[in-house]
């Protein structure tokens, strides 16, 4: 009995020490088709002890991108990324000093590993504040293409419990869904909300009013691009449940 208590006293102190080693930056490489992607993850306790975390894409100069669903389950690390194309999913062991283990794109399941490369920069971005319940749900609309035909665009608000909204949108005819949109402002009946690009610019953007009573949002998408080109008229209509 006394050498399993020796044991169990053993172990507690060096899960939490091997817990506390978790928190630093950590940078991977992930193969791609376009070519190796670097990715770095900042993960570390804020002042409730609770585990916070950011990712960087240091080839698009892009960082702070958001972390959700972070568990760490001991010595299991999960997390996912709405900001980066494709919304990775990472399943990461941590063992001898590393993360290893892989991350699910679209259904195929990647080889990937982490190493520790110094103290962690944990760059939370900034939340957008709920939206009224009349905003909140799903909008449907689409634009017409220069070149001729429509694209179809739908864009979803969903207020999250700690009185922040979560907005993503979708381009189906693209196959695209749940592009995370980092921004998203409410001013009166103006409305605004944006994609974030390389260099932590917006990507495209989408600017208009608000008609409460028609249920409708009327404006224009913007999208950044070479050459540059002229707003896209742009009118979502609430999809009724």
């Amino acid at each position: 009995m006394l050498f399993r208590l020796g044991i169990l006293f053993l172990l507690v102190p060096f899960s939490a020490y091997a817990q506390a080693g978790l928190a630093g930056h950590w940078e991977g490489t992930l193969p791609v088709p376009s070519g190796p992607s670097q990715l770095v993850l900042d993960i570390d306790k804020n002042a409730r002890s609770e585990w916070i975390a950011s990712l960087s894409l240091p080839q698009a100069q892009v960082s702070g991108l958001r972390v959700t669903n972070l568990r760490l389950e001991w010595p299991e690390l999960r997390f996912e990324s709405p900001e980066v194309p494709n919304q990775p999913a990472f399943a990461l062991t941590w063992k001898a000093g590393k993360f290893t283990g892989s991350v699910s794109v679209k259904g195929y399941s990647i080889p990937f590993e982490m190493t520790r490369t110094g103290d962690a920069k944990v760059e939370l971005p900034p939340s957008n504040p709920a939206v009224p319940k009349e905003l909140e749900g799903d909008w449907e609309g689409a634009f017409a293409l220069p070149g001729g035909g429509t694209r179809p665009i739908a864009v979803h608000f969903k207020n999250q419990l700690d009185q922040t909204v979560a907005a993503t949108l979708d381009s189906p005819s693209q196959g695209i869904r749940n592009l995370w949109l980092s921004i998203v402002e409410l001013k009166g009946d103006a409305i605004y909300f944006a994609l974030r690009g390389p260099g932590n610019t917006t990507n495209g953007s989408y600017k208009g009013a608000w008609n409460r009573s028609a249920s409708e949002l009327t404006g224009e998408w913007s999208q950044k691009q070479k050459p540059p080109s002229a707003p896209l008229p742009l009118v979502l209509k609430k999809k009724q449940s």
